[in-house]
């Protein structure tokens, strides 16, 4: 079983521009060994962003799976992601709501996903 956690999201005041935040979206796993490793799992992560953004839409091939923009709006996040082929499972959805509250951080979340981990090379 894996656990996707904190899948989230981070972010800091931008300076001279009120009520815009520096923001940054991670995935990672609950597990630090799977953590250290995520790339033997994860093939890639699609995030559809708000479609003010240029680029609407962000492809992470490469771990760490994150990214940072700049905004001053809260909205959801739409997110799939593609496991590796050991994982032998199709692509699993998710969305997280955007939060520049530092005390939530974007409301993090466990997902478990079920496979097994003896497919894998680490």
């Amino acid at each position: 079983q894996m656990c996707i956690r904190d899948r989230g999201n981070t972010t800091q005041d931008v300076p001279d521009k009120e009520d815009w935040f520096k923001w940054t979206f991670f995935v990672c796993a609950k597990d630090k060994e799977i953590d250290n490793n995520l790339k033997k799992y994860i093939q890639k992560v699609v995030v559809h962003l708000h479609p003010t953004f240029r680029p609407p839409t962000v492809v992470l091939e490469e771990a760490p799976f994150a990214f940072s923009r700049v905004g001053w709006g809260v909205f959801e996040l739409k997110i799939t992601i593609y496991w590796s082929p050991e994982a032998k499972k199709s692509p699993s959805d998710f969305t997280h709501f955007l939060s520049f509250n530092n005390q939530t951080n974007g409301r993090h979340r466990i997902y478990k996903i079920e496979f097994d981990k003896r497919n894998f090379q680490i």
